[in-house]
């Protein structure tokens, strides 16, 4: 798997989606800045940056002495690194102990207990945690942990064969979780977790018609081209719905093998409906890769651990994927005997029978994997000025792994793909709820609420710390940035004369072209363009700022472009975060002369960036871009 690995990208899903109040006055907030909401700034941008000693010495500092909502978001950060890098359940649970009552911490303890290999336990805390949700986000989350619990013995005892046939109690179990899922996905249609889960329980128990519902769920926000596997699967998924009970078992698995669901499809076919004593080769084939799938995330997500703790033994990992291939390779089905084995054979016959993407490499000074199945090709010229690409942009799903950062980020951010000279990779799970959850910060009351606690907390913690750092990430900046790209694209919208769900749809849908078209189109199309020009300085870090220049000059919606590169890496050592410090300050240089006052009654200017309109943002860009062709002169409006 060793090709090198390209930049990858902040996805749509990497800032929650929050609702935001208009700019606030320095003179509101300055005589009031608690200072643990400076510290949970700091500890948040730690533990993006993944210095987790660091984050978890800050998040404590808050639990000493923050607000209520702090110490409820530091509890939950550090009960995180608690498991999920320090393998320390027990820490957890007394981390989350004084905020048991609410639903985040319970679905929390029942992830921790579950990695501790405790279903039951693990049950126990998402039932619990279903009681105490106090809005949709919080059951689903909850529903999603009973799922993975319900979920785990079938997936030891069919998967992974490890264990006996689950009985009555787990059978139980996996009705009462799906029964939850039902509920959550037939509310609102794009949630993935929910959705995939959902699919996973229906296979298990045969239930067809739920197991259609929750792939179609999977599946409402995301890209589709004509002849495409996706589409292939819902004629399938369509043909099932009339077939004779004897054959929707095997609509069901060919829908699941040929949308690259593996892990379903082969339930299925080891516990499911097809489960027979002596299966096809073919189906044989399918579970062996099913479990490959299952242990080599397993064995990548245990390696990332060890990067995490400081102590990280790439080859002994590099070793164990190149076992499980091994292990796998005779269980293939071959038109004669299996030729010789080796990592780099597996991986292309592996692109070849399951549309396999791998990519080994170094992202951000970590030897991590990205590696996940193609579900849609689609040809695309990439222009800028004047210098043209012809590309293929090919989406991802069914990931193996999407890098170290976006395991240690655990939801918060997420890898959105790289490029090569021929090829713009797009991993979906990281763009398709963005959308929902943009929708969301404008009409959801609970969200609504939230956030606006949350800017104000934010808003607060930044003018502090912009009076003395520029150079940073600042949440109030994101926010802001977002709040004004939704507001702006809701109105439009409404402009054409759309209204409930028909408007719901439309902004879903235009915000997610949108982010793909400046976030893959645009800034991979860039890398894609350089590499073929071979401009004189190729780092790394000079490749990513030129590609978010490029973004933030041809993006259809600039602002949002500018907040996932303002983002919590700013300023790191990462060729992003390298790239994001120069443009900030390339921003704030260019503020400074074009009449933006810094005086004592004005907010500090990092905190003014959300002031710049759509044509200056572009208009900086290209002034700085040396590939633009007079860039220098362009005047902003």
């Amino acid at each position: 798997m060793g090709r090198e690995c390209h930049g990858t990208v902040k996805a749509a899903r990497a800032a929650p989606a929050r609702l935001l109040f208009a700019t606030l006055g320095a003179a509101t907030l300055a005589f009031a800045v608690p200072v643990a909401a400076q510290d949970l700034a700091t500890a948040d941008a730690a533990f993006m940056q993944q210095h987790f000693p660091d984050a978890q010495r800050d998040y404590r500092s808050v639990l000493a002495k923050g607000s209520a909502t702090d110490r409820r978001h530091a509890a939950l950060a550090l009960a995180l690194i608690d498991w999920m890098v320090d393998g320390d359940t027990a820490r957890a649970m007394r981390d989350l102990h004084p905020f048991v009552s609410t639903a985040p911490a319970l679905t929390m303890a029942s992830r921790a207990r579950l990695d501790a290999r405790n279903p039951s336990a693990a049950r126990a805390a998402a039932r619990a945690a279903i009681s105490a949700a106090h809005d949709a986000e919080e059951r689903r989350d909850a529903a999603v942990a009973l799922a993975d619990a319900a979920l785990f013995p079938y997936e030891a005892a069919c998967l992974d064969s490890t264990a006996s046939r689950p009985g009555a109690s787990a059978a139980s179990a996996a009705r009462e979780a799906k029964t939850r899922l039902l509920a959550t996905v037939n509310a609102e249609l794009g949630h993935l977790d929910a959705s995939e889960r959902l699919v996973r329980l229906a296979a298990v128990s045969g239930d067809w018609n739920a197991l259609a519902l929750g792939w179609r769920s999977y599946y409402a926000v995301g890209r589709r081209v004509p002849g495409g596997p996706l589409v292939r699967a819902e004629a399938e998924l369509d043909s099932m719905a009339h077939a004779a009970p004897a054959r929707k078992a095997i609509r069901a698995f060919a829908a699941l093998v040929d949308s690259k669901l593996f892990q379903p499809a082969a339930l299925i076919a080891s516990c499911g409906a097809l489960a027979s004593p002596s299966p096809s080769a073919d189906t044989r084939e399918i579970v062996a890769y099913a479990r490959f799938l299952r242990d080599a995330t397993r064995a990548t997500n245990a390696y990332y651990r060890t990067v995490a703790l400081g102590h990280a033994d790439t080859k002994a990992w590099q070793a164990k994927l190149d076992s499980l291939g091994k292990r796998l390779w005779p269980h293939l089905v071959w038109s004669g005997s299996p030729p010789a084995y080796d990592l780099p054979a597996l991986e292309l016959d592996a692109e070849r029978r399951f549309d396999l993407v791998a990519n080994m490499g170094n992202t951000g000074d970590v030897v991590d994997l990205h590696a996940g199945h193609r579900i849609s090709t689609e040809s695309r010229d990439v222009v800028q000025y004047g210098k043209r690409g012809h590309l293929l942009f090919s989406v991802l799903d069914g990931m193996v792994s999407d890098g170290y950062q976006t395991w240690a980020w655990d939801g918060r951010a997420a890898h959105g793909g790289w490029a090569s000279t021929t090829e713009i990779i797009q991993v979906r799970d990281g763009y398709a709820e963005g959308p929902l959850k943009a929708w969301h910060a404008l009409t959801d009351a609970a969200i609504i609420a939230r956030d606006a606690k949350t800017l104000a907390r934010d808003s607060a913690a930044d003018i502090a710390r912009a009076r003395t750092t520029e150079i940073a990430y600042f949440p109030s900046v994101d926010e802001r940035l977002r709040r004004d790209v939704r507001a702006a694209l809701l109105d439009s919208l409404k402009r054409t004369g759309l209204a409930g769900r028909e408007l719901e749809l439309a902004f879903v849908r235009t915000y997610g072209d949108d982010v793909d078209e400046s976030s893959i189109f645009v800034h991979e199309g860039r890398h894609a363009i350089d590499k073929i020009l071979k401009i004189a300085d190729s780092s790394a870090k000079n490749l990513e700022y030129q590609a978010k220049l490029s973004e933030l000059a041809f993006a259809p919606l600039p602002k949002l472009a500018l907040a996932g590169i303002l983002g919590a890496n700013t300023g790191d050592d990462t060729p992003h975060g390298i790239a994001d410090a120069r443009i900030m300050r390339e921003l704030l240089d260019w503020m400074r002369h074009h009449g933006f006052s810094e005086g004592a009654a004005e907010l500090p200017l990092p905190l003014q960036i959300p002031k710049l309109t759509d044509a200056q943002i572009r208009a900086v860009s290209r002034s700085l871009d040396p590939l633009a062709n007079g860039g220098a002169a362009q005047n902003p409006m």
